[in-house]
C-alpha cells in the first residue's frame, strides 16, 4: 500500500550572510530529505526563506537544523505539517 508523503513547511529568518542556503539544504541531504518548493527573500540585511521538505518527522528535521540556525544565528519559526 503507497503512503501519502507527509511535507513540512519551514520558516527560516535572520541576518543575511553567505553559505545560509547552501548549509540548510546541505544539512537536510544528509538527513534524507527531498525539497518541494523554496521562497527565498532578501530584505535590508535580513534574509528569509520558507521550504517544503518531506522525508522527516518535524522533530527530526529540528535535530537535522538546529545546529545549522545555532551556527548562523538563525531562527527557525515554524515546522507546520502539511498532506
Amino acid at each position: 500500500m503507497k503512503q501519502d508523503k507527509q511535507w513540512h513547511m519551514l520558516t527560516v529568518v535572520g541576518a543575511d550572510r553567505p553559505a545560509i542556503v547552501a548549509k540548510l539544504t546541505e544539512a537536510l541531504f544528509r538527513g534524507g530529505c527531498n525539497l518541494g518548493e523554496a521562497s527565498m527573500a532578501r530584505l535590508g540585511g535580513n534574509f528569509s526563506i520558507m521550504l517544503m521538505v518531506e522525508g522527516a518527522d518535524a522533530a527530526a528535521l529540528e535535530q537535522l537544523l538546529r545546529p545549522v540556525t545555532d551556527a548562523l544565528g538563525l531562527r527557525l519559526l515554524r515546522l507546520g505539517s502539511l498532506v
